[in-house]
């Protein structure tokens, strides 16, 4: 199922009816998050990750009585169940814990780990869906490399069951740091609308990229649009008419006026166009 990235169109972040997509009344998600050694400067990030997701799709359920099952697992060269397929509602979780949950160690694990996920994922939605068939079902995987732990599990094992979960109509989001994530994700099996390529090197565009995954998550909870916007790809990697030099961005940066796009994010200058046309086969000179 392909779908085009409209990047630069409104429509790619706001609706263009008043009617909002009816909310289902159950919902799935799986999800795995890398904790291998190289994600070292992300840590802070990734464990907030966490803590959000739970903590934004909790609130969602509550707030549009949705019956919310979520399962998580980590992985650096072996993988740990974090969440079973439990109930949102009932799930408990501190910054301290996930901080502890992520903790950097090891190598890659990523092929086998996101192959388990998924298939559990889909036994679970196919259980689900007896009883609920208008529910819906989602997957998120992010790492920051390539897998070097997995055995026997290839990328075209991950592949096929993504295209197997798609086919079934499972949301399946890729969220890749320090990567070509559109390139990488698409090798397996993710669309490339639901690709999003994060940068490490900037706190706040790590921030960003968490931040973005999360919500893209939410709308594919609630029904809406689930590809990534061209805000949240522009936050993710940092794109300014002035990126940093690869130094983390760990000091406020000094007061300036930006030109602003229709979006209320900054206007890029044309190097940083040329950079964005060149990792998304985009042309973003129309803003």
């Amino acid at each position: 199922m392909s779908q085009n990235i409209k990047l630069s169109c409104l429509g790619a972040v706001k609706r263009t009816t008043s009617t909002r997509p009816e909310i289902k009344s159950y919902a799935i998600i799986g999800s795995a998050f890398d904790r291998s050694g190289s994600m070292h400067n992300m840590q802070e990030q990734s464990a907030k990750a966490l803590f959000e997701l739970v903590k934004s799709n909790k609130e969602n359920a509550e707030k549009n009585n949705i019956t919310m099952t979520l399962s998580a697992s980590s992985f650096d060269d072996r993988t740990e169940k974090i969440f079973d397929n439990q109930n949102v509602k009932e799930i408990s979780i501190t910054m301290e814990e996930s901080a502890r949950l992520l903790k950097p160690r090891g190598c890659t694990r990523l092929y086998a780990t996101a192959v388990e996920e998924l298939q559990a994922l889909r036994e679970n939605y196919q259980k689900l869906k007896a009883d609920h068939p208008e529910c819906t079902a989602t997957f998120f995987l992010m790492t920051d490399g390539m897998d070097n732990a997995s055995g026997d599990i290839t990328s075209q094992d991950l592949a096929n069951e993504v295209n197997a979960a798609k086919a079934e109509g499972i949301i399946c989001l890729f969220t890749g740091a320090d990567q070509e994530a559109i390139s990488t994700g698409g090798s397996y099996g993710f669309e490339a609308s639901h690709c999003l390529e994060m940068s490490s090197s900037r706190r706040s565009s790590a921030e960003a990229g968490f931040r973005s995954s999360s919500a893209a998550m939410l709308r594919a909870v609630t029904g809406d649009s689930t590809g990534f916007t061209q805000v949240e790809r522009q936050a993710s990697i940092g794109v300014s008419d002035d990126e940093s030099d690869g130094e983390p961005d760990t000091q406020p940066a000094p007061p300036r006026r930006l030109s602003r796009n229709l979006f209320g994010a900054p206007r890029m200058g044309p190097d940083a166009m040329m950079r964005m046309r060149n990792r998304f086969g985009v042309d973003f000179r129309s803003q």
